[in-house]
């Protein structure tokens, strides 16, 4: 049974009418729903109120995630004395009681980082040459692969993958925001649309404009893959973008990528991954047989 519930889908449970027996921390994926008789339901109440709950004490931080600029986005990875590792849990700086283990931690990451920035700095003074900013809308999709190659001096054979993440914002659910979009209801795209076509089609809309504008950056991308695919170029792709509109604009339908590109969508959960996002995203590709695994499956 559940005497408590944690954070990001984790509980503890203990077994039933045994208000001293040890208490374990689950993730939910471990778990499967319960239906109980309501004298079972009554008596879980009695005992989560009751239930020995074990002291944690803290051993070690091992890690930590999120907004690292930010103390209240902030979690660390902690190792519990006398537990094993597969029960170690991610907590908020605040729910930790041992505040040395804490600051020592955040200075030892400190120093790390400024040891690491002064490397990064050196090394991106020498990369600096090979990063390039355009606006790939000004350029032709037949050779932008080609043009990208010439300024940095690789043979556009030499290229094995290429990655593209096009502009989220108007692509997104956050965009779906009542009363913004100046009047007409919705930011960027319309949400009674089942294609996510631009909000409005009043030419004069800033965000009917931004909406039309993202939506060339697929098409275009899809013409490079294509025409490459015609020189020869045989290198694998994929873009990725938030879970949400992108999929369903026609252009995207996958029966209506160009007929000389393969792809598949893949849809990943990127808190499978420990991603401070935590949300579906897509993933247009090439790689057909490709599954995304994160620690907590697919």
């Amino acid at each position: 049974m559940v005497v408590k519930d944690g954070r990001r889908g984790n509980y503890a449970i203990q077994k039933q009418r045994e208000p001293q027996a040890k208490v374990v921390w689950v993730h939910v994926d471990e778990l499967k729903r319960y239906r109980a008789p309501q004298h079972q339901v009554a008596e879980a109440k009695d005992q989560a109120e009751v239930a020995a709950q074990p002291e944690y004490v803290m051993e070690a931080i091992v890690d930590h995630r999120g907004n690292w600029n930010r103390v209240a986005e902030r979690e660390f990875l902690v190792k519990w004395l006398g537990y094993e590792e597969e029960q170690n849990s991610w907590e908020a700086a605040a729910n930790l009681n041992n505040n040395k283990a804490v600051q020592q931690y955040v200075r030892e990451v400190k120093r790390e980082k400024k040891k690491s920035s002064a490397v990064v700095k050196g090394a991106a003074e020498e990369l600096r040459s090979e990063f390039i900013e355009a606006d790939l809308l000004k350029w032709d999709p037949q050779s932008i692969v080609q043009k990208v190659c010439d300024r940095i001096g690789v043979n556009p054979s030499m290229v094995r993958f290429l990655w593209a993440s096009p502009p989220c914002r108007t692509m997104s659910n956050a965009p779906y925001n009542v009363g913004r979009g100046e009047g007409h209801g919705y930011n960027y795209r319309d949400f009674s649309d089942p294609q996510r076509g631009p909000c409005c089609s009043r030419p004069e809309c800033k965000y009917r404009q931004m909406a039309v504008e993202h939506d060339q950056f697929l098409p275009m991308l899809q013409q490079t893959f294509q025409e490459d695919r015609r020189r020869g170029l045989q290198y694998d792709f994929m873009v990725e973008n938030p879970g949400a509109c992108l999929r369903r604009r026609p252009y995207a339908l996958l029966h209506n990528w160009p007929d000389m590109v393969q792809v598949a969508l893949k849809t990943v959960s990127l808190c499978a991954f420990k991603h401070p996002a935590m949300k579906p995203t897509d993933l247009f590709t090439s790689l057909v047989d490709y599954t995304p695994r994160g620690e907590t499956g697919s």
